[in-house]
């Protein structure tokens, strides 16, 4: 754990230098436990993003949901006091009917705070990946411009 600790300080430190200020910590649910004790040790705000979306959606018509969620989560970051946020339960974004992507999603809102976003998927060194083929929320990003942490 310590070891996780020191690499996510590192990459903190690291990422306070670029233009995106963003940071993907990709877990499996067995990982899940060891990643929530490892953000209890930083100063970071943690966020269910999912539940936080959902809540301010079902105000707006569905036509219109997918040109609120940017602004939504722009709000959240910027009301949020502390410098670093972690966003958990992220599974909303992938949504087909909210038409996101979630990397630009992310990045466009990481230039003043640090973001940490726990992703559900997978890593393979050159690509993060959600869901399998075929399946309407699948989404692979080659070579995302932020950095990843495998937990």
């Amino acid at each position: 754990m310590n070891s996780l600790l020191v690499q996510l300080g590192e990459k903190m430190d690291q990422v306070r230098s670029q233009r995106h200020r963003l940071i993907f910590l990709v877990h499996t649910e067995e990982k899940k436990q060891s990643l929530t004790e490892l953000l209890k040790q930083l100063d970071a705000v943690h966020m269910n993003l999912s539940l936080l979306l959902s809540e301010r959606l079902k105000e707006h018509p569905l036509n219109k949901r997918p040109l609120k969620v940017g602004r939504m989560v722009s709000e959240i970051v910027h009301q949020t006091e502390s410098e670093t946020l972690c966003f958990d339960r992220i599974e909303l974004v992938f949504h087909p009917d909210l038409q996101q992507d979630p990397l630009r999603l992310f990045e466009n809102v990481s230039g003043n705070k640090t973001i940490l976003v726990c992703w559900p998927g997978e890593y393979d060194g050159s690509a993060l990946s959600y869901a399998q083929p075929g399946h309407p929320e699948y989404i692979k990003v080659p070579f995302p411009q932020a950095f990843v942490l495998q937990i």
